[in-house]
C-alpha cells in the first residue's frame, strides 16, 4: 500500500482516484478525506449473502445487482464508496470512461457493525 503524505489531505477526488488506482486495498472518500475499509466477517459475510439472495428476483424487472467490486460515486455527498451491494434498475451510469464508478443505484445495501 502507498501512504497517503498527510500534506496532500484534503484530496480532490481526482487525487483520491488516482491514488486509489495504485492500491491493493479499497478505500473510501468522503469530502478530502479517505478511509480504509475494514476486513468483513462471518456475520458480515453472511448477512450480505442472504440480502444478495433477496434480491435477485429484481433481475427479472431489468434490474442488475452489484458487490462491493463496484465503486459508486455520489457526486452531491463528495463520496465515493464501496456498499456491499448495489442496486439499479435499467441502465447504469457512469462518471468515467472505464465504468468503474457507478453514478445511479436505486439501493445501496451497507451492512453496518458496532464500530462503524
Amino acid at each position: 500500500m502507498v501512504a497517503l503524505p498527510a500534506s496532500r489531505l484534503p484530496l480532490t477526488p481526482e487525487e483520491y482516484l488516482d491514488w486509489e488506482s495504485r492500491q491493493d486495498e479499497k478505500h473510501e472518500f468522503h469530502s478530502g478525506e479517505v478511509f480504509a475499509m475494514a476486513g468483513g466477517t462471518e456475520r458480515h459475510a453472511r448477512l450480505i449473502t442472504n440480502a444478495f439472495a433477496g434480491l435477485l428476483g429484481l433481475r427479472s424487472r431489468g434490474c442488475m445487482i452489484y458487490s462491493e467490486a463496484l465503486r459508486v460515486h455520489v457526486e452531491e455527498a463528495d463520496l465515493f464508496t464501496y456498499p456491499d451491494l448495489s442496486v439499479v434498475c435499467g441502465e447504469a451510469t457512469f462518471s468515467d470512461e472505464a465504468r468503474t464508478n457507478l453514478t445511479n443505484p436505486v439501493l445501496i445495501i451497507e451492512v453496518l457493525s458496532p464500530s462503524t
